[in-house]
């Protein structure tokens, strides 16, 4: 019992930026800035179908990209508008500060500051980290994931994150099932839902 708070500190913080989606912005806004010399075009692109999102000219070493989007979605930052692609993370209606430098044509990220969905993507790394070697892991991992899952079944983080489990086999089948029934498959990656099944 002594444990348990590794469980309910990343889900109370997690809860807590999920609730506060009823004050958040209408939109994203990507704020950035390039660690060296590149200007030209920056694409925000989902990779799963490849769509390019917004695109805008770095000037002067800055960028700044808007919009809306229904449901957080893994994306990726490009300078050439097609794959392969670089570091990805999970973009919700919020804002975000990204660092990038340009390397070959890649826009590699040195820095991502802000994001609900970024920091559930933390808590839930943190969590897993320091409650994997407690007893009935496997347990407070599903209690866990389904907490998150409940919140935003249409976010592709929680898509990822089930096919991350339950490749490594960590639930019973009853469960990862149980998990799988609760998604909003239709905004899940397909190459997540091809893991998952």
């Amino acid at each position: 019992m002594k444990h348990a708070h590794f469980l309910f500190v990343p889900l109370l913080l997690f809860m807590a930026c999920s609730n506060s989606e009823t004050t958040q912005q209408p939109g994203f806004i990507i704020k950035g800035t390039i660690s060296n010399d590149y200007s030209g075009p920056v694409y925000l692109i989902s990779p799963e179908p490849t769509t390019v999102i917004d695109s805008t000219i770095v000037v002067d070493g800055l960028f700044e990209l808007k919009g809306s989007i229904n449901y957080p979605t893994n994306v990726s930052l490009s300078f050439i508008g097609n794959p392969p692609y670089t570091n990805s993370f999970y973009l919700d209606n919020s804002e975000f500060i990204i660092e990038l430098t340009e390397d070959n044509s890649f826009a590699l990220i040195n820095s991502i500051e802000g994001g609900e969905t970024e920091l559930m993507k933390n808590n839930l790394l943190t969590f897993f980290e320091e409650s994997a070697e407690l007893d009935d892991f496997p347990n407070k991992l599903y209690a866990y994931m389904d907490s998150i899952i409940s919140i935003n079944p249409q976010s592709q983080l929680v898509g990822e994150a089930l096919a991350e489990v339950t490749s490594e086999q960590i639930f019973s089948y009853e469960q990862s099932v149980a998990l799988y029934k609760s998604l909003d498959i239709e905004t899940m990656a397909p190459s997540d839902i091809s893991s998952i099944e």
